[in-house]
């Protein structure tokens, strides 16, 4: 009542199922940098004591949950985590989830792949564990995006130059660095899901008298909630609906909460040097899962860096050798 209350906006007209990770996080923020008075001196809470707050604030989170007056937004954020003792920490260290296991992947595949009628959101978890996108990359692609190559128009490749400015759908041009843009074939079995998702699109445009109004090219693949639903078809997502709903489909393959929320905090401490870096424990998993495969497929270091957005740190290679129809599609014939 007296330290959490007052930091999170608005506690006493907003619902419980209003609030965000954001508006937690703003809240633990507000707590660290308030710190406390006593006996007419000013001092800060010791990083134990702030978990302490981090786990109150997820048991009643999580318990809202249970009774169906929120939905859990902190599953497999640091929030989970109690304080650790030195043992459980190393112990949590040594088994950090690096990528999906054999038998998660496998149910997210065929969750995604044969889901009849998918989210917009569960298309961007799709395009990151397929193309080892950003969240953000995932939702700037419009289905105009997704092309032809020149010579082989058997083949189908995506081609990323822009992304959704954080916590908005408004689109900006590359992503983090100028060496993001890049052209990523798409396998055969997402491209078809694509297209049949296109399609279906395109039908319901025709049957409401809009196929003249809206161009389908300009129209966003990562779409809000089902596409047929109040004009859901030209709302673009934002990377944060792709995070939520892949938090999602990770507890629905069996994921342990924990095992995501010590990701996220040795990402959000800056501890990971890996060759996915990212900020969002879901952006990291399915960009490493991804970036796995490449290494174990026999792709050089060099072909990883230029798929997952990366610099191309060898002096000897071209990014702009990567887009040569004929040497780039022999390299990477596995994924079509």
């Amino acid at each position: 009542n007296n330290i959490i209350l007052p930091a999170l906006a608005n506690h006493d007209k907003k619902r419980i199922g209003d609030y965000t990770y954001e508006d937690y996080e703003d809240a633990i923020r507000t707590i660290r940098n308030r710190g406390y008075e006593k006996g007419g001196e000013h001092y800060q809470y010791s990083e134990s004591t702030i978990k302490g707050f981090e786990n109150l604030i997820y048991l009643v989170v999580f318990q809202a949950s249970v009774y169906g007056l929120c939905a859990n937004v902190l599953w497999g954020t640091r929030y989970v985590i109690d304080v650790p003792t030195v043992e459980n920490k190393i112990e949590e260290k040594v088994r950090l989830k690096k990528s999906l296991e054999i038998d998660q992947e496998k149910k997210l595949t065929k969750r995604l792949l044969e889901s009849e009628e998918l989210q917009g959101a569960e298309v961007g978890v799709l395009l990151m564990l397929a193309l080892g996108l950003r969240n953000g990359e995932a939702c700037g692609i419009n289905y105009g995006d997704i092309k032809s190559l020149d010579y082989y128009t058997e083949d189908k490749v995506v081609w990323i130059y822009k992304s959704v400015i954080p916590k908005s759908s408004k689109l900006q041009s590359s992503g983090k660095t100028w060496n993001t843009g890049r052209i990523i074939p798409v396998p055969e079995k997402v491209y078809a899901l694509l297209e049949e998702r296109k399609q279906r699109i395109a039908e319901y445009l025709r049957e409401n008298g809009l196929e003249e109004d809206i161009c389908m090219d300009e129209l966003p693949v990562v779409c809000k909630g089902y596409y047929s639903v109040d004009g859901n078809y030209k709302k673009r997502a934002t990377a944060q609906d792709i995070t939520d709903t892949a938090k999602t489909l990770f507890a629905e393959i069996g994921m342990e909460p924990r095992q995501l929320a010590y990701l996220e905090n040795e990402l959000a401490q800056n501890n990971l040097a890996q060759i996915v870096n990212e900020k969002d424990a879901t952006a990291y998993l399915l960009r490493r899962n991804y970036a796995t495969h490449l290494s174990i497929l026999g792709l050089s270091v060099a072909e990883i860096q230029y798929l997952i957005g990366h610099d191309v740190e060898d002096a000897y290679e071209v990014r702009n050798e990567f887009v040569d129809e004929g040497v780039w599609r022999q390299s990477l014939y596995w994924l079509l």
